[in-house]
């Protein structure tokens, strides 16, 4: 991304009824024309991994201060790490309560070159937050679902 003038910040969501949340947050206050930043993680299969939970393998939690996607979003891509091809990407997501980005197993192992379904396999989550007009976006919690080796 070019554009990159907004505040990155992190806390915790205390909100009664509400589970105590960390998040990064992305906001541009300065224009409506949105921003974007991109937070980049690198997230390893231990080795006891030997597959992925049905229906809800990987699940990102976020939330946007506008449920509009031109105010503010929050996209998902995933990749191997040291490969320029995705595994898969959610893009657009905007909510105005916490909800979750979910990636079905089925995505992540289809049997194509691009997978990420063993133990060790390393791959570099690029959480993409955009904002604009004073629009926050957040990202909470990463959740592997997978099954253990017996």
């Amino acid at each position: 991304d070019t554009n990159l003038t907004g505040s990155m910040t992190s806390d915790t969501d205390t909100s009664q009824g509400t589970s105590i949340r960390n998040y990064y947050q992305w906001e541009r206050t300065v224009d409506a024309t949105q921003h974007f930043y991109t937070v980049a993680v690198r997230v390893t299969l231990p080795e006891d991994f030997s597959a992925w939970a049905t229906a809800n393998a990987l699940q990102v939690n976020y939330i946007t201060e506008n449920a509009t996607s031109t105010n503010s979003l929050v996209d998902l891509y995933v990749y191997n790490e040291n490969s320029s091809t995705i595994v898969t990407s959610s893009t657009n997501n905007a909510s105005i309560t916490w909800t979750t980005i979910t990636v079905d197993d089925s995505v992540l192992d289809d049997n194509t070159l691009s997978e990420w379904d063993a133990a060790g396999e390393t791959v570099v989550l690029y959480l993409r937050m955009g904002s604009g007009g004073s629009n926050y976006a957040r990202i909470g919690d990463i959740v592997l679902n997978y099954l253990a080796r017996f």
